[in-house]
């Protein structure tokens, strides 16, 4: 694979973002797909949401949908799919591109989305609370109107293991005496049985980090050990699925002392972040962007850079206003940046692709000012990042 530096600068003269019909979508030379939606339910059904398509030249469409707070697209090796509250869309990833979009009345809170063993999409929406008190989620393949519910709170992660949808999620037993717990079960088709973790004693938590990974009968997944409430280490979860014996792995640094960051800071992964045969896991830091790539059965970290560090002289609550997506490809490690605050305020939002082998960052798209608003969410409609997806062919 040939190296390329591509540094792209949108036009920024333009006053507003063009809409055109979802039949009229190509994927040719789309390198990534972007989701922006109102938060919350009053302004999704109000202003509705749009989906971006950016090219590797930095010219991009832009479709109009009837919106999805937090929705999340997926791109698979078949092609690309979303879903507003009203509507299931697919475009597929080959010449001449078929477009698919199936009515499907749904919640306006989208939980996650996950690519099943046959290439298509399972999208999990937060249906909420009932009157008795009981969270309900729904389960939909964006390429069916079939759909099931269960009974549910939301999925910090969750993964296929052969034909079978996991998910794991976190919650209280006992609020009023400080009880939590992580609970482990085969959510598609629906099981009783259930595996569980007392993460109160244990002093864990678990991120919203969507999709993971199943390795041999392993759910893997990460966690976080909060010694204290102002750090956390990330850790590497590995759940037998058939024995329900959980596995908690420290990520080490080269010296072998535990990954440590603030409480406040996030991790961003996604099911493309480890290798063929799941040995290996690569996240971002949210706020900084670094790419920390580890063993996971060892936890060692085994490399750590970033393509475009961010100034030493950062303030810690500027800082804390940077988001760095992350994506993972074929041969890349794809990064969504937007940084917000006093210092990134009138910063463009930056997309990075970064060589998988060589770690260097071959491709860097840079949007333009009216994008870039629309995204920071700046200016009307009100709609922020909510999802973003690589092509996973480059």
């Amino acid at each position: 694979m040939c190296l390329v530096w591509c540094m792209v600068f949108l036009s920024a003269c333009s006053p507003r973002v063009k809409m055109i019909p979802f039949q009229e979508v190509s994927l040719r030379d789309v390198v990534a797909v972007i989701s922006l939606n109102p938060q919350y339910e009053e302004e999704v059904r109000k202003s509705g949401g749009m989906v971006v398509f950016i090219r590797k030249d930095g010219s991009y469409q832009t479709i109009k949908t009837a919106g999805m707070a937090y929705q999340k697209p997926l791109w698979t090796r078949r092609g690309v799919f979303f879903a507003d509250y009203r509507t299931n869309y697919f475009i597929s990833s080959s010449s001449p591109y078929q477009h698919r979009e199936v009515a499907s009345p749904k919640t306006l809170f989208q939980n996650t989305i996950i690519e099943d063993p046959q290439g298509e999409a399972v999208g999990i929406f937060d249906v909420g609370f009932t009157a008795d008190i009981k969270n309900t989620l729904q389960l939909i393949p964006l390429s069916s109107k079939n759909l099931h519910t269960i009974t549910s709170e939301i999925m910090s992660s969750s993964a296929f293991c052969g034909t079978h949808l996991w998910g794991l999620r976190e919650g209280p037993v006992d609020e009023e005496k400080g009880l939590s717990y992580f609970m482990l079960r085969q959510i598609a088709p629906f099981s009783s049985k259930k595996f569980l973790i007392d993460s109160a004693s244990k002093k864990l938590s678990a991120g919203g980090i969507w999709t993971t990974y199943c390795d041999r009968g392993e759910y893997v997944s990460v966690a976080s050990y909060n010694p204290r409430e102002d750090i956390s280490q990330p850790q590497i979860l590995r759940w037998n699925i058939h024995t329900g014996k959980p596995t908690l792995i420290p990520i080490r640094d080269k010296n072998n002392h535990p990954l440590t960051v603030p409480y406040d800071q996030s991790q961003s992964y996604d099911r493309g972040s480890f290798s063929p045969d799941g040995s290996t896991l690569v996240f971002v830091s949210y706020e900084t962007g670094d790419l920390i790539q580890v063993n996971t059965h060892t936890g060692r970290i085994l490399h750590r850079f970033n393509p475009k560090p961010l100034p030493r002289t950062i303030s810690d609550n500027d800082l804390l206003q940077h988001h760095n997506d992350f994506s993972s490809t074929r041969h890349y490690y794809s990064i969504l940046r937007i940084q917000y605050g006093s210092g990134g305020k009138f910063r463009p939002v930056q997309l990075f692709f970064i060589n998988k082998t060589t770690r260097k960052t071959e491709i860097t798209i840079t949007l333009n000012q009216t994008l870039t608003k629309l995204m920071k969410g700046y200016t009307k409609p009100y709609v922020y990042d909510g999802g973003f997806t690589a092509n996973p062919n480059l």
